[in-house]
């Protein structure tokens, strides 16, 4: 132990400083476009999410963490709001989705790009411009929610709007919004008893551009579309956020949790690295396993020879030999003719008369109801002499 202690000190020191530098150092932003109620960098929505109280007064605001399918069972009438770069439900989502609007909800849908069988439904599908700026203006269509200057949203790279999907059908929306080049940007599509409102720029609902110039106003009047009733907050439609929903999320996001993680993996690695190969076992010498195919040879030969069955293992001797030329010398053994003969010669080099000799004595053995000890002998040694025969002539 003494020997590995200045090591201990060394690696206890480096983390040391280590955490000191992540503590006294600032804090960069994380511009990383999340969405979350709970994120309070420039492109979450911790703001939007507390604002909600005061624009839907008495109204509770249920968040979820699951697709509309999953919890299908809870939802009711309400306002259901989904921001995030993209919305791309399933198509169970999406219909079940349908069905909640249809029966008197209204759906709000802040995405910069929305699925395929979603655009097809309301013939509606986003447009991008590239825009030389990283702001973007925007404005409302009502005279009283208007302002005489457009609102002034940064950190924007490009510009979105709104265009007909298929022109061959009547053009259900209501435009409620243009953008910059006075195409729609904000637009609501009736369906059934209820509507969809769709603004195709979400980074307009975060943090950053809530908080600059007089933008809260335009949050608040765009939400002023929606009845006063209860609002389901999606935490889950959000492009990439789906896998993030772990406690592993929740430990990694909060630093005085995310170091003790950290310093819990350096002190497991020191514990592997001086106690495990203290402690490891003897590894035991395993034996391998005898070879008894001798004995169990000789077994089989003394039950044979004690109850002096010699048909019995002549037939057993022809058959593996047999076998041994089908599979040897891949030709056919049924017939003993003069075609088994020669080919047995031409592949094998042993002379034609053995051959013939041979499958004679096998021809014999094979009409008797029985054989005598010579006869057994005689085969076995015959099929022996061949099989090593053809085999060294095979090596040459």
């Amino acid at each position: 132990m003494k020997k590995h202690r200045f090591s201990i000190l060394l690696l206890i020191a480096a983390i040391g400083i280590v955490v000191a530098v992540e503590l006294l150092a600032p804090r960069p932003l994380d511009w990383t476009t999340s969405y979350a109620l709970d994120d309070k960098n420039p492109f979450g929505s911790k703001v939007l999410y507390d604002l909600l109280r005061d624009i839907f007064p008495g109204r509770p605001v249920r968040v979820s963490y699951e697709t509309l399918y999953e919890s299908r069972d809870t939802l009711r009438q309400g306002n259901y709001l989904f921001i995030g770069d993209a919305f791309d439900p399933g198509k169970e989502d999406l219909n079940l989705l349908l069905k909640l609007v249809s029966d008197g909800s209204h759906a709000f849908i802040a995405a910069g790009r929305l699925g395929e069988e979603l655009e097809d439904t309301l013939n509606c599908r986003t447009r991008t411009y590239f825009s030389f700026s990283d702001t973007v203006s925007a404005n409302l269509t009502d005279p009283k929610l208007a302002e005489k200057r457009p609102f002034q949203f940064r950190k924007i790279g490009a510009v979105f709007g709104f265009q007909v999907a298929d022109s061959t059908r009547k053009i259900a929306w209501q435009v409620l919004g243009l953008n910059q080049v006075e195409e729609p940007n904000f637009v609501r599509i009736p369906w059934g008893r209820g509507w969809f409102y769709l603004q195709c720029m979400p980074q307009v609902y975060t943090n950053y551009n809530m908080l600059a110039g007089r933008n809260i106003a335009y949050i608040e009047r765009t939400l002023s579309y929606l009845p006063v009733q209860p609002v389901y907050w999606d935490e889950l439609y959000k492009g990439n956020i789906r896998d993030l929903q772990t406690p592993l999320r929740f430990l990694i996001l909060t630093p005085p949790l995310r170091w003790a993680l950290y310093l819990t993996m350096a002190a497991l690695l020191l514990f592997m690295a001086f106690e495990a190969k203290r402690r490891q076992r003897i590894i035991p010498v395993i034996r391998p396993l005898p070879n008894s195919t001798l004995g169990f040879t000789q077994t089989v030969g003394r039950l044979y020879y004690q109850h002096r069955d010699h048909k019995n293992m002549a037939e057993k001797k022809i058959a593996w030999f047999l076998d041994h030329l089908r599979s040897q010398y891949f030709i056919r053994t049924a017939d003993f003719d003069d075609e088994l003969y020669n080919r047995l010669h031409a592949k094998t080099g042993i002379a034609r008369e053995e051959i013939v000799g041979l499958f004679g004595l096998i021809r014999q053995i094979r009409s008797q109801a029985t054989i005598s000890e010579e006869q057994l002998l005689r085969l076995s040694q015959k099929t022996d002499k061949f099989t090593e025969a053809s085999l060294s002539g095979n090596k040459k």
